[in-house]
């Protein structure tokens, strides 16, 4: 019974609450009251001062509720002159859904709450009837109310300290629309530099423009130099293979001879005149850096070799050196009248990796200068 009570004098001051904020009459609550001081005369003072703090706290909350309805206008007003703090309302406006599904949880609790107190008032009428019969029971029921009231009392606290938080609340939410003040006016200041940033970015890419145009020039006239410095290289390696001919192939071949450019010139007339080779085949080997007679050390066969010359040897040299190698055994050895082995020779200061590859493939000789060039 004294829960029943409680719940009894709880639900009446959420329901006034609530009721005085939106309606200011209700006749079911006004129904209630009368019959609670039908039940107890003596209890009227206390109920009276609960009635009278829901009706000021009523009051309390409409003038909170006109307050913030004059702060979301305020907050309207500046979401549309920031429209770039779009994902920040969002989120604010994320929190008040999240806030306001609390509050209809909150409701749904004292839609609940009335329901039960609409089935205490059956309960308390019943207990009226009994009234009469039982009067130990209302002894103990005065008993009963009189802890209630202690409850009440607290709950006039609690109340207390609600106003005091929602006093704080409104204090920090006038800090809150200086706050938005002040950094309404930083954002517009964080534009107009954003505007000059802008504009300087705009003129260091056309200076970067410039200066990417001017190193591409740059890059060209490098590549141009050292494709010059390249070929200065395989002309200076040309010009010193006679001198270092039987220090290259001695080791594979003996009785090594560099052919003079004036000997090679006849053998390719020779060849031409007589039908040896076809035109475009004299013309090719015609072409190549040098030519090397010699005999193979291991067989003591006669060879000839056709030698190409480069700063680096790559794998078209290597394929060159190949070709032509051919074409030299056929046209030695209808000259000379006896077989004449062909080799390839790519003589390079230094060979690519695909070089090196292809020449053990095709079989051809590959040669370092022993002098480093500068």
């Amino acid at each position: 019974m004294p829960q029943k009570v409680g719940w009894m004098l709880l639900v009446l001051l959420l329901a006034g609450c609530k009721e005085n904020a939106q309606r200011p009459k209700q006749p079911s609550t006004a129904r209630f009251c009368v019959d609670t001081i039908a039940l107890d005369t003596a209890n009227r003072l206390p109920f009276a001062r609960l009635m009278e703090e829901n009706i000021k706290l009523a009051q309390q909350v409409n003038l909170l509720t006109q307050r913030m309805e004059r702060v979301e206008a305020q907050i309207e007003a500046l979401s549309q002159r920031v429209s770039d703090l779009t994902d920040r309302t969002e989120r604010v406006e994320a929190q008040i859904e999240a806030l306001t599904q609390r509050t209809e949880r909150v409701e749904a609790q004292i839609e609940a709450l009335t329901q039960r107190m609409e089935r205490a008032e059956v309960q308390i009428e019943a207990l009226t009837q009994r009234m009469d019969r039982v009067e130990a029971q209302i002894e103990a029921l005065t008993q009963r109310m009189e802890r209630a009231e202690v409850q009440i009392e607290a709950l006039t606290q609690r109340t207390e300290r609600v106003e005091a938080q929602i006093e704080a609340l409104t204090q920090r939410m006038e800090r809150a629309e200086v706050q938005i003040e002040a950094l309404t006016q930083r954002l517009n200041d964080l534009t107009e530099r954003m505007k000059r940033v802008g504009v300087h970015i705009s003129s260091l890419t056309q200076r970067m423009d410039r200066v990417e145009s001017q190193i591409e020039a740059l890059a060209q006239q490098l590549k141009r130099n050292t494709d010059d410095l390249g070929e200065l290289k395989g002309i200076i390696l040309e010009l010193r293979l006679p001198r270092k001919a039987v220090a290259l192939y001695r080791e594979e071949f003996r009785a090594v001879r560099v052919v003079p450019e004036e000997e090679w010139a006849r053998l390719l007339d020779e060849g031409e005149e007589k039908g040896y080779l076809s035109g475009p085949e004299i013309s090719d080997l015609s072409q190549v850096d040098g030519v090397i007679e010699a005999f193979r050390r291991s067989d003591n066969h006669p060879v000839v070799l056709a030698v190409e010359v480069s700063a680096v040897g790559d794998r078209q040299d290597v394929e060159r050196a190949a070709r032509r190698a051919q074409l030299l055994a056929r046209l030695y050895s209808r000259l000379r009248g006896y077989p004449v082995i062909g080799i390839g020779s790519v003589t390079a200061r230094q060979f690519t990796q695909g070089a090196r590859k292809l020449a053990s493939v095709r079989g051809v000789v590959l040669k370092t200068f022993p002098i480093k060039l500068r």
